[in-house]
């Protein structure tokens, strides 16, 4: 997240890495980065720096409906990070456990943390441009390996649901009032403007899920948002991040990230896994994308807000994300 929250500050994560890991650090700096959790860079004595996750519990509605719902779907979703780069992913980024063998530690009752080695000198990846031609192979055998690693991880990951996790946020959006803030009238403005356009987009979504639902496909481990700013070089090697989205879902939910600039990596892919990608499932999971994009735009501009660089991003991303999507039309 770009906005730092104001109810934690820098003595509780020191506390928290020194009790949880063992670690002695002095000095953490936010880094206003990302779009879901937040993060800073702890430093020791110069060096051992660290790279510090914390995860706001009542701000990740699609892990679950409380705190302890979504504590325990965090905790869940990163044991399966940790399972699946100790079985042999070596791309897959996972964090360090604590001194009692948990990855996630609660800071507050609100706050969950989890810790990772900060990576020097690595290269990230532009958000809204393709993948380079080597990385776009690179990222065809990381899914095609990651997918076929299901049976070590199955028991242990959580099922993603194919439906909306908060629909209702935006169904309540388009004809319930509106909390105050900055952008809220305006933005309540362009939704109401768009009505048709997002009840489109929703009759869509129905029709692609109840087509999908017919199918007999199997449930694949995904890591669920397999884009640029997920990804990062690292001495010649790329390494996936941000794991809390991992759960069992039709291969497609990673696959639509490849069909979206070409058909060839769908073709290896079925060489390598022998699953055919359907293109229902594809176009089901990229709406969706914007779909989930739009609800986050509403939940945040509808409720009482202030002016941050996250409710800056949400307003500029709204014109976007309301409309029918090109290649919808």
């Amino acid at each position: 997240m770009r906005t730092r929250p104001a109810d934690i500050d820098d003595h509780q994560l020191v506390t928290a890495v020194r009790q949880g890991w063992g670690t002695a650090i002095d000095s953490v700096e936010y880094v206003a980065i990302g779009g879901g959790s937040h993060h800073w860079r702890a430093s020791s004595a110069g060096q051992c720096d660290l790279w510090l996750t914390v995860d706001d519990l009542d701000d990740k509605p699609f892990l679950g409906a409380s705190r302890p719902a979504v504590l325990k779907a965090l905790r869940q979703a990163l044991d399966v990070s940790s399972a699946l780069h100790n079985t042999g992913l070596e791309f897959v980024l996972a964090p360090q456990p604590a001194l009692a063998g948990e990855l996630v530690v609660e800071v507050t009752e609100r706050y969950a943390l989890a810790v990772y080695p900060f990576i020097q000198n690595g290269m990230t990846y532009p958000w809204g441009k393709p993948l380079p031609d080597a990385e776009r192979g690179e990222l065809e055998q990381m899914l095609s390996r990651l997918h076929q690693a299901t049976p070590r991880v199955r028991a242990m990951a959580r099922a993603i649901p194919v439906e909306l996790s908060e629909r209702g946020t935006l169904e309540a959006a388009l004809c319930e009032p509106w909390s105050n803030g900055p952008y809220a009238q305006a933005a309540r403005e362009v939704l109401t403007a768009h009505h048709d356009q997002v009840q489109r987009m929703l009759q869509t979504f129905d029709g692609w899920v109840a087509d999908v639902a017919t199918r007999d496909g199997q449930a694949v481990i995904s890591h669920g948002e397999p884009h640029p700013r997920n990804f990062m070089r690292v001495d010649g090697r790329l390494l996936l991040l941000d794991w809390d989205t991992v759960g069992l879902a039709p291969p497609e939910r990673d696959l639509w990230w490849l069909a979206q600039h070409g058909t060839a990596g769908m073709e290896r892919y079925a060489e390598a896994t022998g699953h055919h990608p359907d293109d229902v499932a594809l176009r089901l999971f990229r709406l969706r994308w914007q779909l989930d994009d739009l609800i986050w735009c509403v939940r945040s501009l509808s409720v009482a807000h202030t002016e941050t660089r996250d409710t800056q991003l949400a307003w500029s991303a709204l014109p976007n994300v309301v409309e029918v999507p090109e290649w919808m039309r």
